[in-house]
């Protein structure tokens, strides 16, 4: 038994159609029947008063599924001022404005693939004087999913201090997604590596640095660095 079920802030009139399209060429009809890839499709509609704004939630109930979203088209159907912004499981991922419309590919990001248990929330703001019915809608590609699939970690990380005295102390807080069960930290200057999931690691020369961790799970690893260096001084 699977779901793919569609929550929204508010009762909605919700397009659904989890088990593909079917599409009538000039000789025939096709039905795509149960496979191990299918296309899939969605949509909803939000009331939003002036300046205000409000949540479409897409959210994934389905253990025997992988799901790819190609795009996300979203329209007050008027030719008017609008932005959203795109959160996957509780992370901001991509922000669009425009006028009458706007159409944001996520398939630009082919790791962006969902799993039992994960959502998207799409946050649509009215830029104009009058409410609008803003229609949200999407598709994209429903895949079989093996036993053994799961999300590789999306690793992060947050330091205490990015601006330090030789022999100073920095602490590194990890902050990954999808539970990775080991860490390795760079720390950029050359020292010994920890394994420690937090770290505080002690910087004893002068110079700047771009520490680097990698996180590891049974499905694979991630690597993340910050921008902003530490500097020892």
């Amino acid at each position: 038994m699977y779901i793919l079920r569609i929550v929204v802030h508010m009762p909605r009139k919700i397009v659904d159609n989890p088990r593909g399209w079917g599409r009538t060429l000039s000789i025939h009809t096709v039905e795509y029947e149960e496979s191990f890839a299918q296309p899939f499709s969605f949509g909803g509609s939000l009331d939003i008063a002036s300046y205000g704004n409000d949540f479409y939630t897409l959210e994934i109930i389905d253990t025997r599924h992988i799901y790819v979203i190609n795009n996300l088209n979203i329209t007050p159907q008027a030719y008017k001022e609008l932005n959203a912004i795109v959160f996957v499981n509780d992370s901001p991922y991509v922000g669009k404005g425009g006028k009458g419309w706007l159409n944001i590919n996520l398939s630009d990001n082919p790791s962006i693939q969902f799993i039992d248990g994960d959502y998207i929330d799409v946050l649509v703001t009215n830029l104009d004087t009058l409410a609008h019915t803003f229609l949200v809608y999407g598709n994209g590609t429903r895949i079989r999913r093996s036993f053994d699939y799961g999300h590789a970690p999306g690793a992060y990380w947050m330091a205490d201090d990015h601006s330090i005295l030789v022999g100073g102390d920095v602490v590194f807080t990890d902050g990954s997604q999808n539970t990775p069960t080991s860490w390795d930290w760079d720390f950029g200057d050359g020292s010994e590596h920890s394994t420690d999931q937090n770290p505080t690691h002690t910087y004893l020369v002068a110079g700047t640095f771009y520490p680097l961790l990698k996180a590891t799970n049974k499905y694979g690893h991630d690597f993340y660095s910050e921008s902003i260096p530490v500097t020892v001084s």
